[in-house]
């Protein structure tokens, strides 16, 4: 820590910071690697869904000159499927930081498994997305997600040497699709095929901090539509703001 600026750094190589947070995350069962981009160099980018890529991540880094030498910044992202959930972990590491910041951030968004199938028709999805569209259910996805993060906690915590690790309370959020999403909403084919929501493994520009990185990394088609679904389920009228739940709290609203 330089005492004059208040600056705290890294020190050792990218090759050391991977090989932890890959311990950590296969051991918390999470194998599927997306990205992995060092000082701007993407180094992996997964637009075709590989599944259990993450030794090969490590593989081609490990071929690479960018993670020997310390390094400026690191963004490793990966995904994971748990109970209903389609999880993505956005790990985003700066070598240098503010005293009392985290060198190391790790943003974990949660989407429930709501595309439509193959074979399914309009009918029976907007039936499938209303039985989620409950206070219960979605309660029951908080506590998955919560289960699991929790879990992944204490794995790298334990994994990750010398490191100080917290988790943020957990928090649910359903962006309102606003007042003419119902006009707004594509033509969108069901039955068979259905579209296949795709990757975006190095969004350029890269992903803020603010921002959900499935907005980013994963476009799903009919998301829009799972959201007008759930709120006309949930009761809601359409107006400019977003539903926030927070951990063990009850549903409110801050104004957006």
């Amino acid at each position: 820590v330089d005492r004059r600026s208040g600056i705290g750094a890294l020190t050792g190589s990218a090759w050391t910071l991977l090989e932890g947070l890959r311990a950590g995350f296969a051991a918390g069962g999470v194998t599927d690697a997306v990205s992995l981009v060092v000082d701007g160099e993407a180094l992996y980018a997964d637009d075709q869904a590989v599944p259990d890529d993450l030794d090969l991540v490590m593989e081609l880094a490990r071929r690479s000159h960018a993670v020997e030498r310390p390094f400026d910044a690191l963004r490793l992202v990966l995904g994971a499927r748990r109970e209903a959930l389609f999880v993505l972990f956005d790990v985003a590491v700066h070598r240098l930081a503010a005293l009392g910041e985290a060198e190391l951030v790790i943003e974990v968004s949660g989407r429930p498994e709501l595309t439509p199938r193959h074979g399914e028709g309009d009918l029976a999805y907007t039936a499938r997305v209303e039985a989620f569209a409950t206070r219960d259910v979605i309660e029951s996805m908080r506590l998955a997600f919560e289960r699991f993060t929790a879990d992944l906690t204490a794995v790298l915590a334990r994994l990750l040497d010398g490191a100080a690790v917290s988790a943020a309370p957990t928090w649910i959020a359903l962006p309102d699709p606003g007042e003419d999403a119902a006009a707004r909403l594509p033509a969108l084919p069901f039955g068979a095929p259905v579209l296949d929501g795709a990757w975006h493994p190095v969004p350029d520009p890269p992903r803020p901090d603010a921002a959900d990185p499935f907005d980013y990394y994963f476009r799903d088609p009919y998301w829009e539509l799972t959201r007008f679904l759930v709120h006309r389920a949930l009761g809601r009228e359409p107006e400019r703001r977003h539903p926030l739940i927070p951990a063990g709290g009850e549903p409110g609203y801050e104004k957006g």
